[in-house]
């Protein structure tokens, strides 16, 4: 900074240079503003967990009608509004038609919203991530086909896998994993991951977890040797490639307990 107003100084006259200076700090002091005002924002739309109310700050996964707190906390943090909604959807539906890889695939509007809400609708980024989707289809079919109604029954009733009825206080969905409850013998890891697909396709849907995003419960507390051998670099890959490219939501968890 000193070196810069030194050799202004010396090419041009002392009242330019402060003038320059001034500008500099002006600018500096914007960047400033602007970092305390995003603080601003996300303190605003911080829930208290230990006086959260059930019903109240506490909704359902199930909403019917997204309330007025987070329209407007999409709105400010997301810069989510109807108009952006319009004007997102048809410039990103635009590039997935002109894409060789997208041009044959219709994409419904609630699917191309969660891409535009997670990259604050930044189309180019949005589409960027829908055509990573596309690729980890083709590249892994059998997540995405041969569903089986018995096996995710299976799933959900030996509570492996659990959406919970409730969202946390700041809206997110919870999804609760029993690694406990889970015998490969019974289900594969091939029904497990086609399950998790169906279980993230179905919260998504919600623009609810679209705008606060969801965590992930991991409960290990007998930590099992039978579950390890399925600890590969693919399944690991896949579990944080997946949810990058695919379940590209503003914001996601992973808490393990024991």
């Amino acid at each position: 900074m000193h070196e810069c107003v030194t050799t202004f100084v010396s090419e041009h006259s002392l009242e330019e240079a402060l003038l320059f200076g001034l500008s500099f700090s002006r600018k500096r002091i914007s960047v400033q503003d602007s970092l305390c005002r995003k603080e601003r924002i996300k303190k605003m739309f911080i829930r208290d967990p230990e006086t959260a109310r059930i019903g109240e700050e506490i909704l359902p996964f199930e909403i019917e009608q997204l309330p007025e707190f987070f329209q407007r906390k999409a709105e400010a943090e997301l810069h989510d509004t109807p108009e952006r909604r319009v004007q997102g959807l048809r410039q990103i539906k635009e590039l997935a038609k002109n894409d060789k890889h997208t041009k044959h695939i219709e994409f419904e509007d609630d699917f191309l919203l969660q891409y535009l809400r997670a990259r604050k609708y930044n189309v180019a980024k949005a589409f960027s991530q829908v055509k990573s989707f596309v690729h980890l289809k083709k590249k892994n079919p059998q997540m995405f086909t041969d569903f089986s109604y018995d096996q995710t029954v299976k799933l959900i009733t030996k509570k492996i896998v659990t959406i919970l009825p409730w969202r946390c206080q700041d809206g997110c969905t919870v999804l609760l994993v029993e690694l406990d409850n889970w015998n490969p013998d019974e289900v594969s890891i091939e029904e497990i991951r086609r399950s998790l697909v169906i279980y993230f396709l179905q919260s998504l849907r919600e623009p609810m977890t679209q705008i606060n995003g969801f965590k992930i419960i991991l409960d290990v507390k007998s930590n099992p040797l039978r579950h390890l051998k399925y600890c590969t670099p693919h399944n690991i890959y896949l579990i944080y490639h997946g949810t990058q490219v695919r379940y590209m939501i503003s914001k996601k968890k992973l808490i393990i307990a024991r």
